[in-house]
């Protein structure tokens, strides 16, 4: 399924890619993230692949029993700066079969000297952060990613923002937080926002990082919120 380039439909996916600096190599690495749309489905088998504008299959990673138990299974791996396409293939336990792709750009993204990672969306489960594609009766989203590099003068902070496209008013913000972590050259930023009143629809959460309060980088990623 990874492969053949055929559309699956019968089990309908969605899947993201997500990028972060791999610190110390030129490389960088791709997460992928799938998830059914039907929150009812159990996965019985799922592979991930990225494909280079050769059509070459570059990484490959296919999920085990335990990596399945979990919504969104998750994979990652390490590829040279490009342009890729992540393809997904899934059957579910009744034996429908589903394929979906997502265009990944891995490139750096830097500000003031920092490396960033792009913005991730979950919840928080018992004060543990856990992905999301899509959201439903969830009071509160948070918006996560990671800072490499040696901090610049100043003071930085972070924010996020609810707006209805990336460059809208935002309908809400909230100051976020930045932690270090046990590597000296890594940090965590994290916030979180209300979205318990939103109605079902798209929005956008931004992070916007500041450095001593004036803007130097803002992520964005897609909120999907359904009704159920």
């Amino acid at each position: 399924m990874l492969r053949d380039g055929k559309t699956y439909g019968d089990l309908r996916l969605r899947v993201v890619g997500l990028v972060s600096p791999n610190p110390g190599d030129s490389k960088l690495t791709v997460v992928a993230l799938v998830a059914p749309l039907d929150r009812s489905v159990t996965f019985d088998s799922a592979a991930l692949g990225l494909i280079d504008p050769r059509g070459r299959l570059v990484a490959q990673w296919t999920a085990n029993s335990k990596e399945l138990s979990v919504v969104p299974v998750m994979a990652a791996g390490l590829v040279a700066p490009g342009r890729y396409r992540l393809r997904v293939g899934a059957i579910d336990t009744t034996g429908r079969r589903g394929s979906a792709e997502y265009e990944v750009m891995a490139e750096p993204v830097t500000a003031n000297g920092l490396m960033l990672s792009t913005l991730l969306l979950g919840v928080s489960y018992e004060r543990n952060f856990v992905p999301k594609l899509q959201c439903t009766n969830e009071p509160t989203a948070n918006g996560y990613f990671e800072l490499f590099g040696t901090p610049p003068a100043g003071t930085l902070s972070v924010a996020m923002e609810l707006a209805t496209s990336e460059d809208g008013p935002a309908l809400v913000r909230v100051p976020g937080t930045i932690a270090e972590t046990s590597s000296a050259d890594r940090r965590r930023a994290t916030g979180v926002g209300p979205i318990g009143k939103l109605s079902p629809g798209d929005y956008v959460l931004r992070a916007v990082l500041s450095l001593d309060g004036r803007p130097i980088a803002t992520l964005t990623r897609v909120l999907r919120k359904s009704a159920s």
